[in-house]
């Protein structure tokens, strides 16, 4: 009858560690897939935020090159050249000594 009762308490802890190692076994696969998730989620945030990057850069190269456009035509507005054009052309300035003429076409005249 020992024996019997030894039998039964070595198939009982048998029972009971097969059952603590699946309970075990299943705590270490809910971490797994926790770590695994969380590895996914931030491996997508981080593939975002770099074409969010790379649209950025994008975007500033343009915002570079309107700058130089824009400082070019600046640079050309600011001219000695450039004023005197417009006085000449918008104003109807001229330098001294010289004559400023005038042309008339025939079909103004008309309508006038």
């Amino acid at each position: 009858m020992n024996r019997k009762k030894n039998n039964e308490i070595k198939n009982n802890s048998s029972f009971l560690q097969l059952a603590a190692s699946k309970k075990l076994l299943l705590v270490v696969v809910l971490i797994l897939a926790g770590v695994a998730y969380s590895f996914f989620q931030a491996n997508t945030k981080v593939e975002k935020m770099k074409k969010e990057l790379n649209n950025l850069q994008l975007q500033a190269n343009a915002l570079e090159r309107e700058v130089d456009v824009l400082n070019n035509k600046l640079k050309k507005v600011n001219s000695k050249e450039f004023i005197r054009e417009i006085a000449r052309k918008d104003l109807g300035l001229v330098k001294p000594g010289e004559t400023l003429y005038i042309v008339v076409d025939e079909e103004d005249e008309e309508v006038k």
